[in-house]
């Protein structure tokens, strides 16, 4: 008789204390509605194990297992990321148009030019030719 004595009094406490809109602050409802809908999310995600991130079905550990490895996952996908960003930004593309009056009607068609930023000295090419030349 005490144990459900104990059941009923928990179910009431919860019952009368429970938080609601009226005697919370924004904060805290921010709180649970980006905890609910984060954990709907995961739920219902298609991305492979993501759905038991929130399953207590699942033991801790795993849980835990499956958390590290999606942090080092993202965190590897934004260094990486970065670095390609960061590679591109350091080497800029230069368009330069020798004339903005000739039309571009006249222009023969692979008319793209690729020049290298590597200053080559003429003298020197012409030294390394006739090296070249002579063996």
């Amino acid at each position: 008789m005490m144990k459900n004595d104990m059941v009923w009094w928990r179910e009431y406490r919860k019952r009368i204390y429970k938080p609601n809109a009226r005697n919370m602050s924004l904060e805290m409802i921010l709180r649970r509605i980006t905890k609910k809908t984060l954990k709907e999310y995961t739920m219902n995600c298609s991305i492979n194990g993501v759905s038991s991130l929130f399953d207590t079905k699942i033991s801790y550990k795993e849980r835990l297992i499956r958390v590290a490895i999606f942090s080092v996952m993202f965190g590897s996908i934004f260094y990486f990321l970065q670095y390609l960003w960061f590679g591109n930004l350091a080497k800029p593309l230069i368009v330069t148009m020798e004339s903005t009056t000739y039309p571009i009607s006249n222009i023969d068609f692979p008319a793209v030019t690729i020049c290298n930023f590597n200053r080559i000295s003429k003298k020197a090419l012409q030294n390394y030719v006739n090296k070249k030349l002579v063996f």
